[in-house]
């Protein structure tokens, strides 16, 4: 079985082979698939097929919408549906966890740089409302991960593709988890007052819980590559 470096070789040799206009299609197809949340091996797999009925359909001098159909954003959503849909729960929650993860050490790095600037003062630390607030703002971008949007590409031969994606339903339970944590913190505050939202959590004092979160972000990793290989 081909790596997904591999694949990715034969496919960046085979495309030299498209004409003007399906070269430019596939690789507007390329840059949609690309964007997806399937795995680097996932797209290089359903690149090469689609590729591979693209060449036969102008080899044959066929039409590609007789293979793709008219709305191209259809079918690349179709597809990584249904990679999406063989996946288990768990590989769901757990790849949306190690996304959060990500998200929010690479914001609360920013917050703490931010910190160290506007302070001149070390150790390196962040408030609670700060956490409250990097949280919230790792679960906003989540569901837009892989939601990039596409103007009308304009094709060679007066045939244009539209990739605008329409996503933004599926991140409704990420705003309801937002609203979640808001709730929690105007709790915090009538019952334990303001001055909780202003503790600092010193860095180096809990190295640890830094450390299990890289473990678990690592772990989730592994997982998912297991998960992915059979």
């Amino acid at each position: 079985m081909f790596s997904g470096m591999k694949l990715r070789k034969i496919r960046i040799r085979e495309q030299k082979k498209f004409n003007e206009k399906n070269l430019c299609l596939y690789r507007n197809i390329t840059s949609y698939i690309k964007d997806s949340n399937l795995t680097q091996n996932e797209k290089e797999e359903v690149l090469q097929q689609i590729m591979d009925m693209m060449l036969q359909a102008q080899a044959e001098d066929k039409s590609i919408d007789i293979f793709i159909g008219k709305d191209y954003e259809a079918f690349c959503e179709s597809i990584i549906q249904e990679f999406n849909n063989s996946r288990n729960i768990i590989y769901k929650v757990f790849n949306y966890i190690q996304k959060y993860m990500v998200s929010l050490m690479l914001i609360l790095m920013m917050m703490v740089l931010g910190n160290l600037i506007k302070n001149y003062s070390l150790p390196a630390s962040i408030t609670v409302d700060q956490f409250i607030l990097g949280s919230a703002v790792s679960l906003f971008i989540l569901p837009f991960f892989k939601n990039k949007s596409y103007e009308k590409v304009y094709i060679p031969i007066s045939e244009k593709i539209n990739f605008k994606i329409n996503n933004i339903n599926k991140s409704h339970p990420f705003f309801i988890v937002i609203v979640g944590l808001f709730l929690v913190r105007f709790v915090a505050i009538k019952m334990l007052g303001s001055e909780i939202l202003n503790y600092n959590f010193i860095f180096y004092k809990n190295l640890y819980i830094i450390l299990f979160i890289f473990v678990i972000i690592g772990g989730i990793e592994i997982y998912k590559r297991v998960y992915n290989r059979g």
